[in-house]
């Protein structure tokens, strides 16, 4: 990431290699991408805190027991490149427009680069929002077709009134089939 601990154009703070939206993790081979930091995040500095962060760890060991995620050494979710489609807590103007302004797609690239270019690397969406952050990531910096490395699934938050609940074996379902449909690489190896 070149930006690395310089001062965000959208947010207004310092990019580290933990903050509110981003952790860069031990490998780039796996991207998880969210919607955007919440107060928990915002509060704790560190991205899917709370409820979120459960969920996400609930989900992960359900892909390491299937053999999905076959992991040495990767106990919880901050081993894991994580990242937001949109950096800044609490937008009162929270739409596409956002998301897939340059600024916030080109801070999207250089936090998933190493991803990108990771020959078996993977990106999971979590929600349409990251699903539209990506998208037109890859349609601005990326050269070459990535779309089978790119998975989509719902957002794992369980307090928005707006999502329809959906249980974590829904959410593992809807990853593992999405790598059989693209015939992604399985199990994902990291070590």
């Amino acid at each position: 990431m070149s930006k690395l601990n310089s001062i965000c154009n959208i947010c207004g703070k310092i990019h580290l290699k933990v903050c509110q939206h981003y952790n860069e993790g031990k490998s780039a081979k796996i991207a998880l991408v969210l919607s955007y930091p919440n107060m928990d995040e915002e509060k704790k500095g560190m991205p899917v805190c709370g409820d979120t962060g459960k969920r996400l760890e609930d989900i992960l060991e359900e892909l390491r027991k299937k053999k999905y995620i076959n992991v040495k050494n990767y106990t919880d979710r901050y081993d894991f490149r994580i990242t937001n489609a949109y950096c800044a807590f609490n937008v009162v103007e929270w739409n596409d427009k956002l998301v897939t302004s340059m600024d916030n797609v080109l801070r999207l690239y250089e936090e998933l680069e190493d991803t990108i270019k990771e020959k078996d690397g993977i990106i999971i969406c979590f929600g349409k929002k990251a699903e539209k952050a990506v998208g037109k990531m890859c349609e601005v910096f990326v050269k070459k077709n990535i779309d089978k490395r790119i998975i989509k699934t719902n957002v794992p938050c369980i307090k928005n009134k707006n999502i329809r609940k959906i249980t974590t074996k829904e959410i593992v379902k809807r990853i593992t089939d999405e790598i059989y449909e693209n015939k992604v690489h399985t199990p994902i190896k990291i070590s």
